[in-house]
């Protein structure tokens, strides 16, 4: 593992640091640099590809191996991977607890951006009555600095820093599993709300149905069933049932499965469409949502579920159709209408774009991938 020191951080631990060839493998590069924070030295190592970061106040200079452990504790604990829960054992295979940091020169002043640009962030995160730098304990430190100055610049697949690297640890050291990728379009009239989003095959409809309502902000409550067409084998129109479904709605020689024990992968094939009908209370519209099978991901490394690509923005449940939207919209923009102001309270969860980041952090993650 190389831990390249700028100058300032080599004449700080009396170091004399040499010239090495950069690994291919991005997780073995470490880069180190020294800021003032409030006065106090703070050391920043970071993922420069990742943009991943820890950050060590008030540190020992007195040798390097001491600095070295503690860097190693830091990345590991304090800071770093259990904080965002990547598995001890994934932590394992790539950091272990032994592991020794080379030191090496790099002629790069700055780690991500200026180095004035980082330590004014940082200043500007200690100020009183900010967001309380210093009354942060090391994981919140962590996750302020990467959610507010690092996440701004985008990322592969629209994640943040931390999510990147669990990623790459995930690709590198996790097993692999088939996994399915859907194409989730809520129809609005002419206007589409498009969501991409990744699922481990051994998922189930429930599973889907939970992260559906937590891309679209919707409420869990309500009736709601999956519609499966007929295709290959079967005859006829399956439906996949959430709780409380009403049987009487249900055509009476249709088979039908219960959400908890029907598994993705059992029933979706590339290529097949499928429809999710969420009607949040008895007599309220019911909002269709139109679901393609893009691919079949058969040795798939990477988090689950995951969003990959968000378009467009969605509406509020308790809206009665696309109509309602479209008025809804209006309502918002025009200050003069009489429902200006209920519309503004009542929606201000969508009166911005969502994002695929923006879902990812509200996804549950599997996390059984070692």
């Amino acid at each position: 593992m190389n831990l390249f020191c700028t100058a300032a951080l080599q004449q700080k631990l009396g170091l004399k640091c040499g010239k090495v060839p950069v690994p291919d493998d991005p997780l073995d590069c470490w880069c180190a640099h020294l800021v003032s924070l409030r006065g106090v030295e703070t050391l920043v190592a970071m993922l420069p590809t990742l943009r991943f970061c820890v950050l060590l106040r008030r540190f020992p200079a007195d040798d390097w191996p001491k600095l070295n452990a503690m860097l190693v504790r830091a990345i590991r604990e304090e800071m770093g991977l259990l904080a965002y829960g990547i598995p001890a054992a994934a932590i394992d295979r790539y950091l272990p607890e032994d592991t020794a940091f080379q030191p090496c020169f790099t002629g790069v002043r700055a780690i991500v951006g200026k180095v004035s640009d980082v330590t004014k962030k940082m200043q500007e995160l200690s100020q009183p009555g900010a967001t309380g730098w210093n009354a942060l304990d090391p994981q919140q430190m962590q996750r302020t600095l990467n959610s507010t100055f690092f996440a701004p610049m985008e990322y592969p697949q629209g994640i943040l820093p931390w999510q990147a690297l669990r990623l790459q640890l995930r690709q590198a050291y996790g097993k692999a599993f088939p996994a399915i990728e859907l194409e989730i379009s809520l129809l609005l009239g002419k206007e589409v709300a498009r969501r991409i989003l990744i699922f481990s095959a051994e998922d189930t409809f429930a599973s889907l149905q939970q992260a559906l309502h937590i891309t679209f902000r919707w409420e869990p409550c309500g009736t709601h069933r999956f519609k499966l067409p007929a295709v290959r084998e079967r005859d006829a129109v399956m439906y996949v049932l959430g709780k409380g479904f009403p049987a009487e709605e249900i055509p009476p020689d249709a088979p039908c499965l219960g959400e908890e024990e029907a598994h993705l992968g059992d029933f979706l094939q590339e290529g097949d469409r499928i429809q999710y009908l969420h009607t949040p209370k008895p007599e309220w519209y019911t909002w269709n949502v139109r679901i393609d099978v893009l691919r079949c991901l058969p040795d798939y490394r990477g988090e689950a579920p995951l969003c990959t690509l968000c378009e467009g923005n969605t509406p509020p449940d308790w809206l009665s159709g696309p109509g309602a939207y479209q008025e809804f919209r209006r309502a918002l923009r025009n200050p003069r209408d009489p429902e200006h102001t209920e519309m503004l309270v009542r929606g201000r969860p969508w009166l911005q774009e969502d994002s695929a980041s923006a879902i990812n952090t509200r996804l549950p993650y599997t996390m059984d991938w070692l």
